[in-house]
């Protein structure tokens, strides 16, 4: 089998896939709260999850990425350019899936049964998806 020659772009790419998103999620809260503490609590994780992500971090962009000083966590250039780079496209993403966040969903459901079914079990349903607000049409 011919081994097909890698570019820069198609190396970058395979590294890319060796990168896990959500730790984008993690930096850029560390980044703007200055704290692994913090970041842990606004992320509902434990503090020990967000220092196991900045290793995987560090380790992927191979710089410390923050500074200790004190209590507070200060970003190096490295992860300034980070931040610069990726912000937008976390705006874009979150402004993406707030489209699909539940109020703003509307869905239609064709329920098929049988007519003894449907008048035993459709009051049902019915009452339970008014009980839960949910938008859908039957």
């Amino acid at each position: 089998m011919k081994k097909i020659p890698q570019t820069p772009q198609t190396q970058q790419t395979l590294k890319n896939k060796n990168l896990d998103f959500n730790l984008l999620i993690i930096f850029e809260a560390v980044f703007l709260h200055k704290s692994v503490t913090k970041t842990a609590l606004v992320l509902n994780v434990t503090p020990s999850a967000i220092s196991q992500s900045l290793s995987k971090l560090r380790t992927y962009f191979s710089d410390p990425l923050f500074i200790r000083e004190g209590n507070a966590l200060f970003a190096t250039t490295v992860a300034e350019n980070i931040y610069d780079r990726i912000k937008g496209g976390l705006s874009q993403v979150r402004q993406g899936l707030n489209y699909f966040a539940e109020d703003s969903l509307q869905s239609l459901f064709i329920i098929h049964s049988s007519p003894y079914v449907g008048v035993r079990l459709f009051p049902e349903i019915c009452a339970e998806i008014e009980s839960k607000n949910l938008n859908f049409n039957i």
